[in-house]
């Protein structure tokens, strides 16, 4: 599955609370065909330009990561299990999920996870 993240970069969320999480109607539907469960993070995109190296973006996936439970948070939305990395900042708005597409291949958007 690709991901597409989209950040803002607006207001320093509070990191100690967990977030609220709103999942959009189609993004619902496709996450529960894929199990029910998303984990989101922060990740690492390379690039081949002096400005995009090594920098930290927002990334979901269907599943549940690999690491151990301590890592996340767990927030229930409308059924689906969301995995939150701790210590990603959030917006005071908090996060938002959509179903994007790309190529022709479905895939999930998230918004409000701060990267600076």
């Amino acid at each position: 599955m690709s991901v597409i993240a989209k950040s803002t970069h607006d207001v320093h969320g509070d990191s100690g609370n967990i977030p609220k999480v709103e999942i959009s109607e189609d993004a619902s539907g496709y996450i529960l065909d894929k199990g029910g469960i998303i984990t989101l993070m922060l990740g690492r995109a390379f690039g081949f330009s002096c400005c995009a190296d090594n920098v930290c973006e927002p990334v979901v996936f269907a599943g549940k990561s690999r690491l151990p439970e301590i890592f996340y948070n767990e927030v229930l939305t409308n059924g689906i299990k969301v995995y939150i990395s701790k210590g990603v900042l959030v917006e005071p708005d908090g996060i938002k999920i959509s179903l994007g597409n790309l190529r022709g291949v479905p895939t999930l958007e998230v918004e409000g996870i701060i990267t600076y």
